[in-house]
């Protein structure tokens, strides 16, 4: 009796595994969204639109409705939330059938664009959610999808930190020369002067492209603060650099 109670269990088992929706437990997926479409985006305080379609293969209508984006934490400042509805926040996407709906992203202005002063340039991951019921059997769940973000720091930021990134090096400049027991030198004021210029130069003319710092086997591309600080630290080679291209 035992060998027969235990192959009930088993045979049970198994057809809960092949009637089971999922190995998890849960219903599958019945809408897909395809890769989402940013429009719009270059410079973190720019306003940008996301466009996504959602796909529905099943032979069920399915509803889709509370959804939004939700930024990651450094695209967040000034007028921007870290959540925004898309524009059509519900869709009834009928059976082999698909529906649109983008997200605007407000623009920030240049005088809040401190708040990006330590963005760094480089890709981050959005997320858009959205609930999924299935009309016909009454079930919801929760999903989401990542939306790749690539953006470049505001050109404030860039150019505060080449200013910082002048006085920086002056001073280590002296210090070394005083230990070396040097004395002479530029005045400080016309260095530091000098050196903002340079600065200022070169993050207009390199704003979007790889620098190769003169006399010097390092290039570096000036997209966000510490760029800014590099070529800032960087400006006696490159004002020679500037003077013999003049």
């Amino acid at each position: 009796m035992s060998f027969m109670r235990i192959g009930r269990t088993l045979l049970c088992a198994l057809a809960w595994l092949l009637v089971s929706p999922g190995v998890d437990g849960q219903q599958p997926s019945l809408v897909e969204v395809e890769a989402p479409h940013v429009k719009g985006l270059r410079v973190v305080n720019d306003g940008f639109v996301v466009h996504a379609i959602f796909r529905n293969d099943t032979e069920k209508l399915c509803f889709v409705n509370k959804i939004e984006l939700e930024l990651p934490p450094q695209f967040v400042g000034g007028p921007r939330e870290k959540s925004v509805l898309f524009k059509r926040g519900a869709l009834s996407v009928e059976a082999h059938a698909s529906q649109e709906t983008e997200v605007e992203i407000r623009s920030v202005p240049f005088k809040a664009s401190l708040s990006f002063l330590a963005f760094q340039s480089r890709q981050y991951s959005a997320t858009i959610r959205f609930t999924e019921r299935d009309l016909e059997g009454g079930t919801e769940r929760q999903r989401t999808v990542d939306v790749l973000l690539d953006a470049q720091a505001p050109i404030l930021s860039v150019i505060i930190g080449g200013l910082i990134g002048v006085p920086i090096v002056i001073l280590f400049l002296r210090i070394y020369d005083k230990f070396q027991g040097r004395t002479g030198g530029k005045p400080f004021l016309i260095s530091l002067l000098l050196g903002w210029l340079v600065v200022l130069i070169a993050v207009f003319l390199f704003r979007f492209t790889a620098t190769e710092i003169p006399q010097s086997p390092i290039a570096i591309q000036i997209k966000d603060f510490y760029g800014g600080i590099v070529i800032g630290a960087c400006f006696e080679p490159l004002a020679r650099y500037f003077a013999k291209v003049g």
